[in-house]
């Protein structure tokens, strides 16, 4: 998705109209506006999103970092945007950043899923379970910076734990991902930060992800509350997510990406953001022997996301 089709729902614009600072913000259905516009209804009293009636308030409204409303895209950026639109195209770019991003939860949390959703935009329900680790590419455009994302998708079984301690090590953003219709992976979660704060660099960016809110009413064990409060209690983005009704997937990842991005403009000096040219195929695979057996109401104020060390 490029900056030119990247435009908020009320409006229908990429850039915002508004005389101060704006952003981008994603509802917990996921559909995107400028804050502003949304803010603009919300202060009048409405309370459901315009697009699909959802309760709406600016509490439950995620920031969506990278992509600057504010900012008027230059002519040379408009020109490269009207003939690179497409994912093929993006991937032909040399990219401006480079970032290695890790999938991780408990086994059957839709990790899988929502990797195939965002880098294909395709969903299977028939997905096998990850037995080792995928990798895929994916490249997208944040405002005018091109970001090629290198893709992990973590296997979660106990078992094989060490071999995701070796795709966590050098990542520089993390998805922890629980499935709000089993209570268990979501208890598992403080597991798995541990695991990230020993594995991986001091300071890489995580979001945490609910997965599977598509799944029929009454199924659901975990309430949007307690993802967001344990969220807020870390210090991390918080989404939730469907990966078969493709909800919330793009803001989730983007945000993500987003959050790195603003961690690089604030330290520059001590980032290495160099793209990787030693990986060349488009996917690949490591296959291990099978075996019998949105916080999301955040920075809305001038108040900028405190970061703490280099990811390097």
């Amino acid at each position: 998705m490029s900056s030119e089709t990247f435009k908020c729902s009320i409006c229908l614009e990429f850039n915002s109209e508004a005389d101060g600072k704006d952003w981008f913000v994603s509802t917990p259905g996921g559909h995107v506006f400028h804050y502003t516009c949304i803010k603009r209804i919300i202060d009048r009293g409405h309370r459901s999103c315009p697009m699909c009636r959802e309760a709406l308030s600016l509490s439950n409204l995620t920031r969506l970092y990278g992509i600057d409303p504010s900012v008027k895209l230059s002519k040379k950026a408009r020109h490269e945007n009207s003939n690179c639109n497409s994912e093929n195209s993006l991937s032909m770019r040399k990219p401006d950043y480079t970032f290695k991003l890790v999938l991780l939860g408990n086994s059957a949390v839709g990790k899988s899923c929502l990797l195939k959703r965002f880098s294909t935009g395709v969903f299977h329900c028939d997905m096998t379970a990850t037995t080792g680790c995928d990798m895929c590419f994916k490249t997208i455009e944040m405002g005018e910076k091109i970001v090629k994302l290198n893709i992990w998708d973590t296997v979660g079984q106990e078992k094989f734990r060490s071999i995701a301690h070796n795709f966590v090590r050098n990542a520089q953003g993390v998805l922890l991902v629980y499935d709000v219709t089993q209570a268990a992976t979501f208890e598992a979660i403080p597991d798995w930060i541990d695991f990230v704060d020993k594995a991986g660099p001091q300071g890489a960016v995580k979001v945490l992800i609910g997965n599977k809110i598509d799944e029929p009413e009454g199924s659901r064990t975990v309430t949007t509350d307690q993802g967001r409060a344990l969220a807020s209690s870390l210090g991390l983005s918080f989404f939730e997510t469907s990966a078969k009704e493709c909800n919330n997937v793009e803001a989730a990842f983007r945000c993500l990406v987003g959050e790195i991005m603003e961690y690089i403009i604030m330290n520059t000096s001590d980032f290495d953001s160099e793209p990787d040219d030693t990986i060349s195929s488009s996917s690949c695979r490591l296959q291990l022997p099978r075996t019998s057996s949105s916080y999301d109401d955040f920075y809305y104020g001038n108040e900028q996301p405190e970061h703490e060390q280099c990811l390097c």
